[in-house]
């Protein structure tokens, strides 16, 4: 857990606010506690790493030795907090269990106050998606400033706003007049306001500025003051001012992707003309998968033609590999299912899983195909051949089938957080070959046999005719 406080509170506001967070953890463990039988805290850290933010971290028990999950607790966690008094940001998060379930949105702009109005913007919307927590941005307030700005007497008497920050700072920070030589040491002589006088907000409203022409004019006729607080810091990206929202997503839930895709298509166009001048972009871990997702994407491209080349180059085919691949597609859709069954979003190992269940499917398909064709070679006609290739290899792929998926029964039903990172994987694998198993067992002889009659007759009426046309030139 991260807190942040507004710039400008004491110190002892954060450690009250670190220590009021960590009793309410103990609350939760000893309701987990009365509820299980076992506590699920090990140890509890409290860090301050400013004046204005801290940490509050726990080492929890083994997930297979505790009932409840770290999301829950995490999420107990969150509701027994509740508001903290002067907080910018309240984060919570659990490290166990797959990565890349936040959401990170950057947004792009030379405006700063465009930037500002955006985010504002974007959090409202993004924190009203179920699942959704802890959502802040990147601005780093700084502490409270008195903001001027010019009125139109100062711009008619040609005073800047360097001019105005030049005279406030001679007179409270002060102005050099002369040094003195005491020994060796050199001590300078400022000329400034009082201290008392340095103090007082009035001072700066009743003092008086110089014009170019060296006229004393009264700074309120001159310049306008407001309250307001400063950045602490400013980032930048392309030479642009860039602000990051970020909020936690409860996987269970839902997940960072499904959450883009939506605002991509319902609230992003809005957001744009709204503010032509923001640029929304996906940097850090939204960028990340973006280019993984590119890659895999090209990678599995390669796999299939490479398959194909390798199918067609022994089975002297153009068309054979088309009909051995064309379980693939199902085989996709079985991994997808099996995340549904399962409970679990596609992440990016999933996709892992994918490629590589692409290789696996296969298999099953060439064992059938190869069979057909031995006995079509052996006199049998294609429909022949498909009915009987399909019970003499069937007893191969199922154990090819099973076998493979009871591999991976172990890593499916392990509990273990190491295990989470690739359950996906396994998911995709298994339910997959399963999936495209009963499809090649099934569709693919009628796939074989549709063809065959569709094209097949039409390829035998051309060779009938092409014979006709011989016999009457003779």
């Amino acid at each position: 857990m991260t807190l942040e406080l507004e710039e400008g509170l004491p110190v002892d506001v954060l450690h009250e606010g670190l220590f009021t967070i960590s009793n309410a953890l103990q609350t939760v463990d000893a309701g987990v506690e009365k509820q299980s039988g076992e506590s699920a805290v090990r140890h509890i850290r409290i860090g301050a790493s400013s004046n204005t933010s801290g940490t509050v971290s726990a080492n929890l028990t083994t997930s297979e030795s505790r009932q409840t999950t770290s999301a829950e607790i995490v999420r107990r966690w969150r509701k027994e907090v509740g508001p903290i008094a002067g907080s910018k940001s309240l984060s919570f998060a659990g490290t166990a269990g797959p990565p890349g379930q936040a959401l990170s949105i950057q947004l792009e702009s030379k405006s700063l106050e465009d930037l500002q109005a955006a985010a504002e913007e974007l959090k409202k919307v993004i924190s009203q998606y179920p699942g959704v927590n802890d959502v802040s941005d990147s601005f780093k307030s700084g502490r409270p400033e008195i903001q001027l700005s010019i009125t139109e007497t100062g711009q008619a008497s040609g005073f800047t706003r360097l001019d105005l920050a030049n005279a406030i700072r001679s007179a409270f920070f002060g102005i050099e007049s002369q040094r003195i030589q005491r020994g060796r040491d050199e001590v300078k002589v400022m000329v400034r306001y009082p201290e008392a006088d340095r103090g007082e907000l009035n001072t700066l409203r009743e003092m008086r500025v110089r014009s170019s022409d060296g006229t004393a004019v009264p700074f309120s006729l001159v310049a306008e003051t407001e309250f307001g607080k400063s950045l602490a810091a400013i980032e930048r990206a392309d030479y642009n001012r860039i602000v990051s929202v970020t909020a936690d997503v409860d996987k269970s839930v839902t997940s960072g992707d499904e959450i883009l895709a939506e605002l991509e298509k319902s609230y992003f166009p809005d957001l744009r003309a709204h503010f032509p001048g923001v640029n929304i972009a996906l940097r850090g871990d939204a960028e990340e998968r973006i280019r993984s997702m590119q890659s895999l994407t090209n990678g599995l491209k390669l796999s299939v033609i490479l398959i194909y080349i390798l199918l067609a180059i022994p089975l002297k085919s153009f068309t054979k590999p088309l009909f051995i691949m064309s379980v693939i597609p199902f085989g996709i859709i079985g991994a997808l299912l099996g995340h549904a069954i399962i409970g679990i979003p596609v992440s990016i190992l999933s996709l892992f899983g994918i490629v590589a269940l692409s290789g696996i499917v296969v298999n099953d398909s060439l064992v059938l195909v190869s069979r057909i064709d031995d006995l079509k070679a052996e006199g049998m006609t294609l429909q022949e051949a498909v009915v009987e290739a399909g019970p003499q290899r069937f007893r191969a792929i199922l154990l090819t089938t099973i076998t493979t998926f009871l591999g991976l029964i172990p890593l499916l039903l392990e509990s273990s957080a190491q295990a989470q990172f690739l359950k996906p994987m396994a998911v995709s694998v298994g339910f997959g070959v399963i999936f495209a198993t009963v499809i090649t067992l099934i569709l693919l002889p009628v796939l074989f046999i549709i063809i065959n009659e569709t094209f097949g007759s039409s390829f035998r009426y051309y060779q009938q005719l092409l014979g006709r046309k011989q016999a009457n030139q003779n």
